[in-house]
């Protein structure tokens, strides 16, 4: 038995974008869970330093914090999936990409682990899959204005720097146009700032000051405090468990995406941008501990650029083992964190 694909693909993003924003108003606003919340809620008001874009800004509105947050969180998520249902579209639902969509580690990530979900690397996956969607709508010429946004992410979060080697196939025949001359330049002067100003202990006390005990000792604030050679030392002992975890966690997050890449097909500077961005990524693995955070960022992307990628063909009649197959695929790292008959769920130990 056969299933059309299209009114599929129509009812799992529909359902994916619902239960995103029922997950995010849980995170944010019912348990004002740190580190969905913080994280965006650092500012300025004790001086230039690193993620206070944010903060700075919703400060500034005349709408609780938390309520900013879950709205900003929520427009950021939308736009994203909205632009993968598009592309999906386009690219006619397949064996393939249905089974890159089902990856644990892409846009189910946040079920799967809702505590490292819906940080600031969703502003540059929001904005790089905007790219992605008006390229293929044949407005690339878009493009260097948008990316006119990326030190606002870079301001939001220093780990954009790390994603924007994924922008590179995307700039090919716009290096002369001024508008992306400038902003790379601002990008450079924000990344530049970013690093030379990434906060103090001074900072992270003042910025703490009226909220909870644990928000100088672990919180988005406290890392405010730390530097390169902190991070390392607290990071030695989890890196052995680290990289036992490393082949199960690769398997489980990046294997449903090796399909998708044999039916897409992508160009060589695609490869390229995709390989360079996972190489800064693994760069990150010893100075911090959001290893699910990073390979969901990577699994978005290349999930992403892998649907872009791909010529646009008929929507084919998907069977039904393949779809409880991608079900399962789907479920597999979710039930380790929703019930203890699983755990320990690879994904919930991250």
């Amino acid at each position: 038995m056969t299933v059309p694909a299209k009114p599929l693909v129509h009812l799992c993003f529909a359902v994916l974008a619902l239960a995103t924003v029922v997950l995010a108003y849980r995170q944010i606003i019912v348990q004002q869970h740190a580190w969905s919340l913080d994280g965006w809620l650092i500012s300025y008001d004790a001086g230039f330093v690193r993620r206070g874009l944010t903060g700075s800004l919703i400060s500034r509105l005349p709408v609780p914090a938390p309520s900013a947050v879950f709205l900003l969180v929520t427009a950021l998520s939308l736009v994203l999936i909205h632009a993968a249902w598009r592309l999906t579209l386009r690219a006619g639902p397949a064996p393939a990409f249905l089974l890159a969509l089902a990856s644990p580690a892409a846009f189910l990530f946040p079920f799967g682990d809702p505590e490292g979900a819906f940080r600031a690397e969703l502003l540059f996956l929001a904005l790089f899959a905007t790219m992605l969607w008006q390229q293929a709508r044949g407005r690339g010429h878009l493009i260097p204005v948008l990316c006119l946004a990326l030190p606002i992410c870079v301001l939001a979060h220093e780990i954009t720097l790390a994603l924007l080697p994924a922008l590179l196939p995307l700039l090919h025949g716009h290096w002369r146009k001024p508008l992306l001359h400038a902003a790379l330049a601002t990008t450079i002067l924000a990344a530049t700032a970013v690093i030379l100003h990434h906060g103090t202990a001074e900072q992270v006390t003042s910025l703490c000051a009226g909220r909870s005990p644990a928000c100088a000792v672990n919180s988005p604030f406290s890392v405010l405090g730390e530097d390169v050679t902190d991070a390392r030392a607290a990071l030695a002992p989890l890196l052995p468990d680290y990289f036992r975890q490393l082949p199960w966690i690769l398997f489980l997050g990046l294997a449903p995406l090796l399909p998708a890449a044999w039916a897409a097909r992508p160009t060589a500077a695609q490869l390229a941008g995709l390989g360079l961005t996972a190489a800064s990524l693994c760069a990150l693995a010893a100075i911090a501990s959001d290893w699910g955070r990073f390979l969901s960022a990577f699994a978005v992307i290349a999930t992403l650029q892998l649907l872009a990628a791909a010529a646009p063909r008929p929507a084919a009649r998907l069977p039904l083992w393949l779809i409880a197959i991608a079900t399962l695929l789907a479920l597999s790292w979710q039930l380790g964190h929703y019930h203890d008959l699983f755990r320990p769920g690879p994904l919930a130990s991250l």
